[in-house]
């Protein structure tokens, strides 16, 4: 009797422990499905953010992770993490994608879609959950219309600079001007195929508070850069080709990227008839304030199409203004030691405080 008992007891237990198993099955398929429904994806791919680090003054890279979803999403992730969620309401329009990291943490589209989930009325624009005053304009249906006031594409809170002009279709029509704290510090005409067409102010790539850069010259009637530009910060800038090409050719002074109001960097060369950096090219160096810029690096570039670094290089380095001393083979590859210099403003001379030891193969360092 007692073992009759005990094999009932154990055929309960068993039961159901093979119960909540089997409810376990069911629910974990359940989280795959929905797993696979959110994170299984069509399109996926990495960008390089740049964002500033107040320590160094100087900009960071950082990879973003953009995965399009089954479920009409553009996810965007960072380290594994979600950061941004966005919904892709029109399936037929292509979806804007964000590559600014500030952009991607603080900005927000806020309106209204009507049939076919086509954008109308009125649109405004967020920044860190707050609306921007006066920023965004009309949408029907689906396209910007008339007056518009908007952010610049690599808007950011070191550079907040707006475009303000008038729209037809979706198309950029007649004057435009670049807007900063309610100043004009740039632009010009759009054509009736909205392209940049004539004279323009335009602001330089990398423009934010430390390093406020304008060049100003002409578009042709296809919205390419040619003839003379210059930059109006440090009277530098440079030819383009007359073809329409936006081809760089013949002497150019140019920004460095790590050029600073406080550390302006340049770079002197020449250009091929195919816009390839030839010849020798020098780093120039000038403190804020300071008139006179002094060469501070340089070295050659291949010829022909070979627009790469050959031979002897000394290149500079943003933060604490060291050189980096070394040598380039005829693939642009760093090879052997490079020296790391350090410039000692009360001698006014250089002195060397490290090296690296490069493999030619694949640029690593290796030894101390």
């Amino acid at each position: 009797m007692l073992i009759v008992d005990g094999l009932q007891k154990w055929q309960k237990f068993s039961n159901s422990v093979v119960k909540k198993l089997e409810e376990a099955q069911t629910n974990l398929n359940l989280q795959l499905e929905a797993f696979k429904n959110i994170y299984v994806f069509q399109e996926k791919q990495e960008q390089k953010c740049l964002i500033w680090n107040l320590k160094s003054c100087t900009f960071l890279l950082v990879q973003v992770d953009i995965v399009k979803t089954k479920n009409k999403e553009v996810r965007y992730l960072k380290d594994g993490e979600i950061m941004r969620i966005d919904q892709i309401k029109n399936a037929s329009a292509k979806p804007e994608v964000l590559t600014n990291l500030e952009q991607i943490k603080y900005l927000q589209w806020q309106g209204n879609y009507g049939l076919n989930n086509h954008k109308i009325g009125q649109w405004k624009i967020l920044w860190d959950c707050k609306i921007l005053d006066g920023v965004g304009g009309e949408y029907r249906e689906g396209e910007k219309q008339g007056q518009w006031k908007e952010p610049i594409k690599n808007y950011w809170s070191l550079s907040q600079v707006y475009e303000i002009g008038q729209y037809d279709k979706d198309k950029n029509k007649g004057s435009w001007k670049l807007i900063e704290n309610d100043n004009k510090i740039g632009g010009g005409q759009y054509n009736c195929f909205g392209q940049k067409e004539g004279k323009w102010i335009d602001i330089y790539e990398n423009f934010f508070n430390y390093a406020k850069v304008t060049c100003v010259g002409n578009y042709d009637k296809n919205g390419m850069k040619i003839g003379k530009w210059d930059i109006l910060q440090n009277s530098g800038g440079g030819q383009n080709d007359q073809e329409g090409n936006q081809k760089k050719i013949g002497k150019w002074v140019e920004l460095d990227e790590k050029f600073r109001y406080y550390k302006q960097v340049i770079n002197c060369g020449e250009y091929n008839l195919n816009g390839m950096k030839i010849g020798l090219w020098d780093i120039m160096y000038c403190k804020d304030k300071q008139k006179l810029y002094r060469q501070i690096g340089g070295g050659c570039y291949g010829s022909g199409d070979n627009s790469k670094k050959i031979g002897k290089w000394v290149e500079f380095s943003f933060w604490k203004q060291p050189t980096y001393n070394g040598e380039y083979n005829f693939q642009g590859m760093k090879i052997g030691r490079w020296d790391i210099m350090y410039f000692i403003q009360g001698k006014k001379e250089y002195k060397l405080i490290g090296e690296d030891n490069m493999i030619q193969k694949d640029q690593r360092k290796i030894g101390k």
